[in-house]
């Protein structure tokens, strides 16, 4: 057999192959592939595990994020709004709705349907996040300042009760807020701890997560230290050479 043709022959059974490998997935895998900006291969195994009822609402999350990563909103809207037909209560949903509902400017929508969260549920920090940047591009300085307080009490809070926050999205948010709060409160302290520990820590709890690697960038590049940024940037690119925030 020519070797052109053994090659035409395993590419076929790789492609047979292709569909029921991506069946198999995890969530894990396909959260891990989405990190990686293989964002439609991260689409389909989300899209399969869809099918198994007790993974319906992580995996829905999921695909609605590797949907935005290609700018689809629509799409990764209509993927929660599906989901919620089966689960109208889940708040990681809901939180997950509100979420995207805000990049969309639908502020009202997004902030009814993160405060019905918080309701149930007053440490959720996605939802909590989401009421928070709403009072702030708002101009509700004040209220988005307490907000923002929040999430650096909470973190203080269970670092000293021995119940340290290990989820990297959480921590993320805590970053995110406790740069907000900092701005608000000229701490400049702050932002060498976000830098040097709070984010390398979410890395460390997935090494896949370039968010944490992109976020001491963005505070680098803000206070002007080009060379940090830079460092940062292109760290980011090695674990998603496709992550369209960091161009």
């Amino acid at each position: 057999m020519k070797s052109s043709t053994k090659l035409l022959v395993a590419t076929t059974i790789l492609a047979l192959l292709a569909p029921s490998l991506r069946a198999g997935g995890t969530l894990k895998e396909a959260r891990d592939t989405w990190l990686k900006g293989n964002y439609d291969e991260a689409q389909e195994i989300y899209s399969a595990l869809l099918k198994d009822a007790k993974l319906r609402v992580p995996a829905s999350i999921g695909l609605s994020k590797a949907l935005q990563s290609e700018g689809e909103y629509d799409e990764a809207l209509g993927v929660l709004d599906a989901a919620l037909k089966d689960a109208p209560k889940d708040l990681d949903l809901l939180a997950r709705r509100a979420e995207l509902l805000h990049y969309r400017g639908q502020w009202d929508d997004a902030e009814k349907t993160a405060q019905k969260v918080v309701a149930e549920k007053e440490d959720h920090f996605l939802a909590r996040y989401v009421l928070a940047m709403l009072e702030r591009e708002r101009g509700n300085l004040a209220a988005a300042d307490e907000q923002f307080r929040w999430f650096v009490r909470t973190y203080t809070k269970r670092n000293n009760d021995d119940k340290d926050i290990t989820d990297a999205d959480e921590l993320l948010l805590v970053g995110l807020a406790a740069a907000e709060y900092a701005r608000y409160h000229h701490q400049s302290d702050q932002f060498d701890f976000l830098v040097n520990e709070l984010f390398p820590d979410a890395l460390k709890k997935d090494k896949l997560f370039w968010q944490a690697a992109y976020e001491p960038g963005r505070i680098f590049q803000e206070k002007h230290n080009k060379a940090a940024a830079e460092r940062a940037y292109t760290r980011t690119l090695a674990l998603n050479p496709r992550a369209a925030e960091v161009f």
